[in-house]
């Protein structure tokens, strides 16, 4: 019983270790389209 707990804890760890990674992946993808769009938008008036 123990053992079981201990192995359905470490898969539960490791779902929300995935979760986050996933969900950090999406953050850089997202911030780095933001920032693209930051620079085109403080281009355009200095050009």
């Amino acid at each position: 019983m123990g053992i079981a707990q201990i192995n359905v804890s470490l898969g539960e760890k490791l779902k929300y270790i995935s979760l986050i990674m996933i969900i950090n992946s999406f953050a850089k993808i997202i911030y780095a389209r933001v920032m693209v769009k930051v620079a085109c938008w403080v281009d355009i008036p200095s050009l």
